[in-house]
C-alpha cells in the first residue's frame, strides 16, 4: 500500500470511529430495542413486532404523528416561500441595507430553541403576554395561543390548533433566516444577462423571479425542503418549552411523546416509536436523493 494511502486511512480512521461509536452503534441498539420489552431494569425481552402493533393502536400516538405531519406541511412551504422572497428583496439593487437584514433575520437560527421557547411563551401568555395586552388593548378578543382550541378538524381528527399553528409560526421565524442566506448566496450566481434580455423584452420583475430566478435555485430549494423536513420531524425542545413541559395533546410531537415513553420507563416502545422518526427521515433522504439525482442527469 503507498504511504500516502495509508496516511489518508489514518486520519480517516478517527472520524470514522467516533461515528461509529457515537451515531451507528446508537442507531442500531435503538433499531433493535424496537423488538423488545425492557423497563431498564433486568434483561430485555424479544417481542418482535408488539411495540409497532401498539404504537398503531395508541390513542396518544396518532395524534402526536399527525401534529408531526401538519407541523411540517405548515413550516416548510411556508418558511422557504418567506426566504425566497426576502432573499431577492434583499438581493435588489434598491435595498441598501442586505447585509444587516441577513444578519438580524440569521439571528433566530443560532439562538437556543429553549430561550425562543420560553421567550414566545412569555409574549403570548394569555394574561400578561403582550400580544394577549396589545389585543385587548384595541378591543380584540386574545387567541388561547397555547392553550387549545381547535381550528381545523376532520371528521373526528384535528388536524390544527392554536398551540400547534403558534408552534409552526414560531418555528417559521427561526428558520426563515437560514433560508434567505442560502437563497441570497444562490441568487448571486445566477448569470445577470438572462435577466437583463429578459428585462429588455419587456418582462416585469415579478415574472423574472418566478420564470428565471426561481428555477434557477432549485438545488437550494431542495436542500431547504429536505432539511426542513427531517428538522420538523426532530422537533422537540421548541414544542417542550412553549407548552411549558407540560403534557399537552394538542401540541404533542413525535419526539415529544417518544421522550415520555424514555420517562416512564418503556424503553423499547419508546424505541419503536424512535424508529417510525428515523424510517420518515430515511423516506426524505430518500426521495431527496432520488430528485437530486434525476435533476443531475
Amino acid at each position: 500500500m503507498p504511504r500516502h494511502s495509508s496516511t489518508a486511512y489514518a486520519f480517516l480512521s478517527v472520524p470514522l470511529l467516533v461515528l461509529w461509536i457515537f451515531t451507528l452503534m446508537p442507531t442500531l441498539g435503538g433499531v433493535l430495542l424496537a423488538f423488545m420489552s425492557w423497563s431498564g431494569s433486568g434483561g430485555p425481552i424479544f417481542i418482535g413486532v408488539d411495540n409497532f402493533l401498539a404504537l398503531a393502536s395508541d390513542s396518544r400516538f396518532r395524534p402526536a404523528f399527525i401534529n408531526t405531519l401538519v407541523f411540517a406541511a405548515i413550516t416548510i412551504p411556508v418558511s422557504n416561500g418567506f426566504a425566497f422572497l426576502l432573499a431577492a428583496a434583499v438581493n435588489a439593487p434598491w435595498f441598501r441595507a442586505g447585509a444587516v437584514a441577513r444578519l438580524l433575520l440569521f439571528l433566530p437560527a443560532i439562538t437556543s430553541l429553549v430561550a425562543i421557547g420560553f421567550a414566545w411563551r412569555w409574549v403570548l401568555d394569555p394574561s400578561g403576554g403582550i400580544v394577549s395586552l396589545a389585543l385587548r388593548t384595541v378591543g380584540l378578543p386574545a387567541p388561547a395561543f397555547l392553550e387549545g382550541g381547535t381550528l381545523v378538524r376532520i371528521g373526528s381528527v384535528d388536524l390544527l390548533n392554536w398551540p400547534l399553528l403558534t408552534l409552526a409560526a414560531v418555528q417559521i421565524w427561526r428558520t426563515v433566516g437560514l433560508g434567505v442566506l442560502l437563497y441570497a448566496a444562490a441568487m448571486r450566481g445566477i448569470n445577470t444577462s438572462m435577466m437583463e434580455a429578459a428585462e429588455s423584452d419587456g418582462a416585469s420583475r415579478w415574472r423574472i423571479l418566478l420564470t428565471i430566478t426561481r428555477p434557477a435555485v432549485r438545488p437550494t430549494t431542495l436542500f431547504l425542503l429536505f432539511t426542513g423536513l427531517v428538522g420538523s420531524l426532530q422537533a422537540f425542545d421548541l414544542a417542550w418549552a412553549l407548552a411549558g413541559g407540560t403534557d399537552s395533546a394538542a401540541i404533542d410531537v413525535l419526539n415529544w411523546f417518544t421522550y415520555r415513553q424514555f420517562q416512564q420507563n418503556r424503553l423499547g416502545y419508546a424505541a419503536a416509536s424512535g424508529v417510525v422518526v428515523l424510517l420518515l427521515s430515511a423516506l426524505a433522504a430518500g426521495i431527496h436523493w432520488t430528485i437530486a439525482g434525476e435533476r443531475e442527469t
